[in-house]
């Protein structure tokens, strides 16, 4: 769990509102388990008025799933009353809220480290699509349609999700901006003075060998490389416009 999440924990309470359940069912027009982020250490500039000391709600499906890495609890509605500070950013605590449902669960239910409980949004909504657009970039590293399809892939979320708006948001194929591409082309003459040097002779190392990653075969000294394929990440935060946590809620 991240730092800034393990400070949101400590000042603060999740709880089970079930008294809720009922008239959350009305409004949502589907069953789900509603949950508050109440206040205990919690700077007072912060906290929203008329919440009874509540920060942030969420409402959980009573549809859970079981997966080859773990459990995935999907999220019906999530709401955060915002504070009136003078602060530009908003406070943004549903990302940590569900970090903290996540753990919570996996201890009290699964009493496992690897039963690990992951939360995703069950239906992403035109009216919500902009604050997913961020997280699919940011948190689950998701740059456009193909993307998507292969995290939903990965993640064995197919039949279980309805992720059409952003999908009809994301850009067909991704191309980098002019920073990001300037970034990598700084990195790449970077990486080619270095191999320029090592040729020359200029740089070797005595602890790393030259041909980093390469095998010599006994046949013919013909080398090949191995390449490990990405993992893929399954980690998630929800519902307000956040702070990026894209570090293995």
């Amino acid at each position: 769990m991240f730092l800034s999440t393990e400070l949101v924990k400590n000042a603060t309470f999740l709880e089970r509102m079930q008294h809720m359940d009922s008239l959350s069912s009305r409004f949502c027009g589907k069953a789900c388990e509603v949950w508050g982020l109440s206040s205990k250490y919690f700077p007072d500039k912060f906290m929203p008025e008329k919440t009874d000391g509540y920060l942030c709600f969420m409402g959980i499906s009573p549809e859970k799933l079981k997966t080859s890495y773990g459990h995935v609890h999907f999220i019906e509605f999530g709401h955060e009353p915002l504070p009136d500070t003078e602060y530009e950013d908003e406070v943004g605590l549903l990302d940590h809220m569900c970090l903290i449902y996540g753990e919570k669960i996996s201890h009290e239910e699964h009493d496992s480290d690897e039963n690990i409980v992951y939360v995703y949004p069950k239906v992403i909504k035109e009216h919500d699509v902009d604050y997913w657009l961020e997280i699919a970039e940011n948190n689950w590293g998701i740059k456009d349609r193909n993307g998507l399809n292969e995290f939903i892939e990965d993640n064995e979320l197919e039949d279980h999700v309805d992720w059409q708006v952003l999908y009809d948001n994301l850009p067909k194929i991704y191309y980098p901006s002019e920073r990001v591409y300037s970034d990598y082309e700084s990195e790449s003459e970077s990486e080619s003075e270095s191999e320029s040097e090592i040729e020359e002779g200029e740089i070797i190392s005595d602890d790393e060998p030259e041909n980093y990653g390469e095998t010599e075969t006994d046949s013919d000294s013909e080398s090949y490389t191995d390449i490990e394929p990405p993992s893929k990440r399954r980690k998630y935060v929800d519902y307000s416009d956040t702070e990026s946590e894209s570090d293995e809620a």
